[in-house]
């Protein structure tokens, strides 16, 4: 029976999916291409070819290198096959591998096959377990009870994965820590989550994982963001959001590999600017820097591609095209009435009463300010309508005294 897996750290949990769970054999120079690897780095390419493809995610290729790649030590065969079995969930591979594996190797092969969903639980780590193996089977019990229900025990396993790993696979770590906080958005755990966001960061920030960097960097604003609205901190977990999205925009391109991420985050970084008190004369330039961000999202996020992000863009644009300090105030003004305008175009009254009518009460309030006072009053109207039917007294109240002020100013007496 094989028990023992001779080269370590293996690069279990480095790279997301099934190639997290990839097994590499012994090589010569196998330490120091090991190294490079773990922290995202090349040179390993030749030593494990079918590793390289698997990053790659070619997988038809990796197969092919897989079956023609030729182990240095006999006793490491199995490898092979057991990462055919995590690649392909080949059941009898499976039950070959499990009268021929015990110890470490035996509770790789079930946490594989407790994910492929042929056990329904994963297995139990063995005493001899240590570090990124011991890490690798207690993230995939953390999946287990996540899964179930479970949220202490799985973000308590988690950690206890961290601390085992952190010292010999430093992106396994990060990837940890974002998955624990990933879970901990709630109002409970927030904070604990942008402790870990910031922890996984500066775990990847001497490696090659750039784009996990800028990922990490993105969910952390968003976390931040919502922290700041839930626990009272406030303006400084806005800010820590501001630098975050900040970060994350080194990477993301609008022409890059990921254009949606760029508009989230420009769109995200509008919204945290548009949300920070403005207290002195710096902070008011604020919403003009949320308007350049919000036309950054609207280039990615279009009507035809993603419906829903465009609307949210164009009505973050329309609102703060109104608050916005400017020499061109007219101008931005209608502005805002053209795109509230395209917003009421798609969205269906009956669909969201309540968000149509705020729509129309925010195209109102900026024809109001234009003086645009008989263009303004039927659209008052209609959303005063809405928000009496809808309930909606407080809203109702207001456009009742944008109304009253209307005919004041244009001097139409009162019914």
């Amino acid at each position: 029976m094989i028990s023992e897996i001779k080269l370590r750290p293996q690069p279990l949990g480095v790279y997301g999916g099934t190639t997290g769970a990839l097994l590499l054999p012994s090589a010569e120079a196998a330490e120091v291409a090991l190294a490079g690897l773990l922290l995202g780095n090349d040179g390993f390419e030749k030593l494990w070819p079918f590793y390289d493809l698997a990053v790659k995610e070619e997988a038809e290729l990796c197969l092919e290198a897989l079956d023609s790649f030729q182990v240095s030590r006999l006793d490491e065969a199995w490898m092979l096959s057991y990462n055919r079995f995590v690649l392909t969930a080949d059941a009898s591979l499976f039950e070959k591998l499990k009268g021929e594996l015990s110890g470490m190797p035996l509770a790789l092969l079930e946490a594989a096959a407790y994910l492929h969903g042929f056990l329904p639980e994963p297995p139990v780590a063995p005493a001899e377990a240590d570090q990124e193996i011991l890490a690798y089977l207690l993230s995939t019990a953390a999946h287990h009870k996540l899964g179930t229900g479970n949220l202490s025990g799985g973000l308590s396993d988690i950690d206890a994965a961290v601390s085992a790993v952190q010292d010999v696979s430093p992106v396994f770590a990060a990837r940890l820590l974002a998955e624990w906080a990933a879970y901990g958005h709630s109002a409970e755990l927030s904070e604990r989550a942008v402790e870990h966001y910031n922890k996984a960061l500066a775990l990847l920030e001497a490696t090659g994982f750039h784009r996990l960097r800028a990922e990490l960097a993105l969910e952390l604003g968003m976390c931040c963001q919502l922290a700041g609205d839930r626990t009272g901190v406030g303006k400084s977990r806005l800010l820590q959001a501001i630098q975050a999205y900040q970060q994350a925009l080194l990477y993301f391109h609008r022409e890059g590999p990921d254009p949606h991420a760029y508009g989230l985050a420009h769109m995200n970084l509008a919204l945290v600017y548009l949300a920070m008190p403005m207290n002195d004369e710096a902070e008011r330039l604020r919403p003009a820097i949320a308007v350049q961000s919000l036309r950054e999202a609207l280039k990615v996020f279009t009507r035809e591609t993603n419906a829903k992000m465009w609307a949210s863009a164009t009505l973050n644009l329309a609102n703060a095209l109104q608050h916005v300090p400017s020499t061109h105030n007219e101008a931005n003004l209608w502005e805002a009435v053209g795109l509230y305008q395209e917003i009421l175009e798609v969205r269906k009254a009956e669909e969201d009463p309540l968000a149509y009518g705020r729509v129309l009460a925010n195209q109102g309030n900026a024809l109001a300010h234009l003086g645009a006072f008989k263009k303004a009053e039927p659209i008052l109207a209609e959303a005063h309508s809405i928000f009496q039917s809808e309930g909606e007294l407080d809203s109702a109240e207001a456009v009742t005294a944008l109304l009253e002020e209307i005919k004041k100013e244009s001097g139409i007496a009162e019914v």
